[in-house]
């Protein structure tokens, strides 16, 4: 039985190959997402462990914010590009899984986010949504739920108007595009509670900072910001 079910997995890996994540090359059996060499070279902010890191300035005279980090720096062609495009518009679930988890545990060991009582990921325009078929940012945050121990609000924040594409604007442009399209489905649900909101890849920071001005507006207590990467 054990050699039947061995064949069929070696079948199956012939049709279906484990790759890695950021490289593509076949993956050893005991790796998982990433090869050995990729997982060592990935390049890490270590943002959550400092007060006045870059991502945090972001939103200074923005909102009120008590902390934000990333996991990753962002680099065009390098791995956090590649695993971060392979979720995004390949379906490559387990990739945001991973760095999911990953930032959950940096979060947890910085001790400066311990007062996050929900997730809510930044939201895809319905139509967006539908589209696509899910939201990124939404397997990031559910990943991280399960290490941080607190609810993810999938329906709470609303992205009303369904903007352009970001990548080929200015800093200026990015702010035009987003201001104003978020709004809070239920403030009662929102008020009082300290929420970490959380992206994919954080640029200038407008979505984030348009995301957290909607929900400061509805009453929230404490905001934390979160992203994968920052470019």
């Amino acid at each position: 039985m054990k050699k039947l079910y061995q064949a069929l997995q070696h079948f199956t890996e012939l049709l279906y190959p484990k790759l890695c994540g950021a490289c593509g090359l076949h993956l050893l059996e005991n790796e998982t997402v990433l090869c050995v060499y990729c997982r060592a070279l990935l390049p890490f902010s270590n943002e959550s462990h400092d007060p006045d890191n870059s991502t945090e300035k972001l939103f200074w005279g923005n909102v009120p914010v008590e902390a934000a980090a990333t996991l990753l720096f962002f680099n065009k062609s390098a791995r956090t590009q590649v695993l971060l495009h392979q979720l995004k518009y390949h379906q490559r679930f387990e990739i945001g899984e991973m760095l999911g988890e990953l930032f959950a545990q940096a979060l947890v060991h910085s001790g400066r986010f311990d007062a996050i009582n929900m997730i809510i990921p930044v939201p895809l325009h319905p139509e967006r949504a539908k589209f696509r078929g899910y939201n990124q940012s939404a397997v990031i945050a559910n990943s991280m739920a399960s290490i941080l121990k607190v609810p993810v609000a999938n329906k709470l924040l609303l992205r009303k108007i369904n903007t352009e594409s970001q990548t080929k604007k200015n800093r200026i442009e990015r702010f035009d595009n987003v201001e104003c399209v978020f709004s809070v489905a239920s403030p009662d649900e929102v008020k009082g509670q300290n929420i970490l909101i959380i992206d994919d890849v954080i640029t200038t920071g407008a979505t984030l900072i348009s995301s957290a001005q909607a929900l400061h507006q509805a009453g929230s207590n404490e905001l934390f910001i979160g992203a994968i990467a920052k470019a």
